[in-house]
C-alpha cells in the first residue's frame, strides 16, 4: 500500500454500476416461478435420494474417486431436471407474446432448442446460435441482430462467453444451471449499455418441487435455498425491487421456506 500510495481494488457492486457509474443499464427483473409435475417430482426425488446415499458412503471412503462420478452424474441429472421442466414453455408462450417487438436473447438447453423455435418461429425474425454453426454463420446471426435485421436468438450456453450484443434489451433464462459464473455471463450480455436501449427486461425462471417436497427434506430446502440468495441479490439492483420483495415474500410462503 505505500508503494502505491493508497487502496489499489475497490468491490463495484451491481448497484453501484448501475446507477453510480452508469457503466451498465438499468433492468426489471421478472421472476417465474414454476413447479415440477408428478413425473418430474418422481425423478427429482429418486436422484436426490442417490445423491444423499452416496454422499453417505463418501464420507466414509474419502479417497473413492468412482464415487466423486457418480455424485457428480447424479446431480447433473437432477439438474437436468430443473432445466428442462415441462411447465416452462407455457410460460415462455405467454413471454414471446409480450417481447415480439424487441430484441431477445433466450438462452435454451438443447433439449429444449427444437420447442423453443417452435413457438419463436410465428413471431419473430430469429436465428438460433450454437455450436453446430459455422464461426461465419454465427458472426453473421450476430450481425443480424445488430443491425436489426433478426429480432431474437435461440441460444445454447456458447453466447454466454465474451460476445458483446448491447443492443439486447430482454433476456429469456430458460435453462440456468444454478452456476454462479454462467448466470452472471448471462447476466452480462444482457446489461451492456447501448444509444438505443433505455433498460432490459429479465426473464429468470425459477423451479421448485412442491411444498410437501421441499418440507420433507433438508436437502431440498438447501437446493432452494442457494437459488433464493442468487435471486434475492439480483432482485436488489432491479428497478422493480420494491414488487419483486413482495412477490418473493409470496413464493417462500408458499413452498415452506
Amino acid at each position: 500500500f505505500e508503494y502505491f500510495n493508497d487502496v489499489v481494488y475497490n468491490k463495484i457492486t451491481l448497484f453501484d454500476a448501475i446507477y453510480k457509474l452508469g457503466v451498465l443499464c438499468e433492468y426489471d427483473y421478472h421472476l417465474i416461478h414454476v413447479n415440477l409435475d408428478n413425473e418430474e417430482l418422481e425423478k427429482y426425488d429418486s436422484l436426490s435420494r442417490q445423491i444423499i446415499q452416496k454422499t453417505a458412503m463418501k464420507k466414509k471412503d474419502k479417497y473413492n474417486i468412482s464415487l466423486d462420478k457418480a455424485i457428480q452424474r447424479l446431480a447433473e441429472k437432477r439438474a437436468n431436471i430443473i432445466k428442462n421442466c415441462k411447465a416452462k414453455l407455457p410460460k415462455l408462450a405467454e413471454i414471446v407474446q409480450k417481447i415480439k417487438e424487441d430484441r431477445s436473447l433466450i438462452f435454451v438447453s438443447p433439449e429444449q432448442r427444437e420447442k423453443v423455435i417452435e413457438l419463436v418461429k410465428p413471431l419473430m425474425r430469429f436465428h438460433q446460435y450454437t455450436y453446430s454453426e459455422k464461426t461465419n454463420i454465427r458472426s453473421e446471426t450476430l450481425e443480424n441482430f445488430k443491425k436489426g435485421f433478426i429480432k431474437c436468438i435461440v441460444a445454447i450456453k456458447c453466447l454466454n462467453e465474451g460476445l458483446d450484443v448491447p443492443s439486447a434489451n430482454v433476456g429469456v433464462l430458460m435453462s440456468s444451471s444454478g452456476n454462479p459464473r454462467e448466470f452472471i455471463q448471462r447476466r452480462g450480455r444482457l446489461l451492456r449499455t447501448d444509444p438505443l436501449k433505455k433498460y432490459a427486461d429479465i426473464y429468470d425462471f425459477f423451479v421448485t418441487p412442491s411444498k410437501e417436497f421441499i418440507e420433507s427434506s433438508e436437502d431440498y430446502k438447501n437446493q432452494i435455498s442457494k437459488e433464493l440468495l442468487r435471486i434475492d441479490e439480483f432482485s436488489k439492483s432491479a428497478r422493480n425491487e420494491l414488487a419483486l420483495s413482495k412477490e418473493l415474500k409470496a413464493i417462500k410462503i408458499s413452498i415452506g421456506v
